[in-house]
């Protein structure tokens, strides 16, 4: 079957088809990309929205927090307790084990050396 010749004004059918399908895919992955960056954006939106601030209690309680840990303070006037900051705690606390250390090998030898 012979094709019929086709004058100057007539459209390629075969050239139109493929320009249409070439047309519709870039449409497509347009779409699919736009759709992907309005998720992307809305999520990190979200995620800062709700995510992104500290509540002022938060704030307020770590600031609370910080004050009992490195401050001096009274716990109990009357019974005469303070709280001392917590460097110095882990430092008495640390000569004192230091110091009971030392001490207890001393024990424990002259009460093996009594047993003997």
């Amino acid at each position: 079957m012979a094709r019929k010749p086709r004058g100057k004004d007539d459209p390629d059918a075969p050239m139109t088809a493929i320009i249409g399908a070439i047309g519709f895919f870039a449409l497509f992955l347009i779409v699919v990309a736009l759709q992907a960056l309005f998720y992307h954006v809305e999520k990190s939106q979200m995620e800062r929205k709700n995510f992104g601030y500290v509540f002022d209690q938060l704030r307020t309680a770590q600031s609370e927090q910080q004050q009992q840990l490195y401050t001096y303070r009274w716990v109990s006037q009357p019974q005469g307790v303070v709280a001392i900051p917590i460097d110095r705690a882990m430092q008495l606390t640390a000569a004192q084990l230091r110091q009971q250390a030392s001490t207890q090998p001393l024990k424990n030898a002259s009460a093996k050396a009594g047993a003997q």
